[in-house]
């Protein structure tokens, strides 16, 4: 006896981009009489899809209660009040716990390593006695890009891949443009102080409500008339005030030392960084009676984009505000408020962890003051 045989055809109902597609002729050769319940197989409705489960949290994350010793407890970074003004909770998870977003390996650099390669190609210059106070643009280049080219090849060899030679371009092109913003500052009677200087010494450390305060100021430069200014260099193109103070959503808890003016209008704003009014007023109480300001150089993707960017209007009173919301940071940190976390956050390094969700996914039990 022979077995029954049989010819299964899979075909698809739809193009990838979801349009109709209509089934071949050779589908529909058959006899007359069964050619109505060919058409009918072949167009009839799909089977109704069946629904998963509603998705549900299983469990939620219980960070452990802060632990005396940690470092956040001893003395803080400059950088770091920003992490603290963005979202206590993860300043706790990052600069307590130490838990950082995972880095994929990648072929071309990271924002971190690119900007560094220029960090260090300014800083060479500015400790390079010969060339510091050089008037001449093709002269700064020059001595930027050798530093930036050997310092590429010390560290990622002769070798480079595409996104690589890409990247080293970019900044190759970046630093060109700078130096012609270098020559200018040298023609308008600025000249480089020092470079990487500390906020405080290891014996006497700048304080801050009895914490003390860590960091590097990129360069100090000092004007023929006596006038001093911070800065701080940066890749991207945040503009120096846009980055320190931001305005108040709707709903969003700010402590009332975090609350400043905003920069348009006589609308309430808030302290977003505080790294800049931070360098000045750490400078001040070490150069008392000197005009000082501070500000960024800017190194942008784009020529307009690579420029001196100064906090001209950074007064007394901003510098106060700035000085009570550090103070406030700091007496919060020492309190263990570290919760609740942000709702409004513009980088959230832990979205894969909380499911874009802080109040839901975190269990703050350890994290809260014990109810007597």
């Amino acid at each position: 006896r022979k077995k029954a045989r049989r010819v299964d055809l899979i075909f698809g109902r739809t193009s990838s981009a979801g349009d109709p597609l209509r089934p071949s002729r050779l589908l529909l050769a058959c006899p007359e009489t069964e050619l109505p319940s060919r058409v009918s197989a072949l167009f009839q409705d799909p089977p109704a899809a069946q629904l998963p489960p509603p998705w549900t949290r299983t469990w939620q994350l219980a960070p452990p209660a802060p632990d005396p010793d940690l470092r956040i407890f001893q003395s803080i970074q400059v950088t770091a009040f920003r992490d603290y003004l963005a979202c206590p909770l993860q300043f706790y998870l990052k600069k307590g716990l130490g838990m950082n977003k995972p880095q994929d390996s990648k072929d071309e650099l990271g924002g971190l390593q690119f900007g560094n390669l220029i960090h260090h190609a300014l800083e060479t210059y500015g400790t390079n006695l010969e060339m510091r106070d050089c008037e001449d643009e093709a002269s700064i280049a020059e001595c930027l890009l050798e530093t930036l080219d050997s310092q590429v090849t010390a560290i990622y060899g002769r070798r480079l891949t595409a996104p690589l030679l890409v990247q080293r371009e970019s900044a190759r092109q970046r630093l060109r443009w700078w130096a012609a913003c270098e020559a200018d500052n040298r023609r308008q009677g600025w000249r480089i102080l020092e470079v990487e200087c500390p906020l405080g010494s290891d014996d006497q450390p700048w304080r801050i409500g009895g914490l003390p305060v860590h960091g590097r100021i990129d360069r100090i430069e000092e004007h023929r008339s006596g006038d001093l200014r911070v800065l701080d260099f940066k890749t991207g193109k945040t503009a120096v005030r846009e980055n320190h103070i931001g305005s108040i959503r709707e709903g969003a808890h700010v402590p009332e030392w975090a609350r400043t003016t905003a920069l348009k209008g006589n609308r309430p704003g808030r302290w977003t960084d505080l790294q800049i009014p931070l360098y000045v007023l750490a400078w001040q109480q070490r150069h008392p009676g000197r005009q000082i300001s501070g500000g960024y150089g800017l190194l942008g993707e784009s020529k307009a984009g690579v420029k001196l960017d100064l906090w001209d209007d950074l007064d007394a009173e901003r510098l106060n505000e700035a000085l009570t919301c550090a103070e406030g940071v700091v007496a919060a940190i020492l309190a263990r408020q570290f919760w609740p976390p942000s709702l409004y956050l513009k980088y959230d390094d832990f979205r894969e962890v909380f499911f874009s969700n802080a109040l839901e996914a975190v269990n703050p039990c350890h994290l809260l003051p014990a109810t007597p």
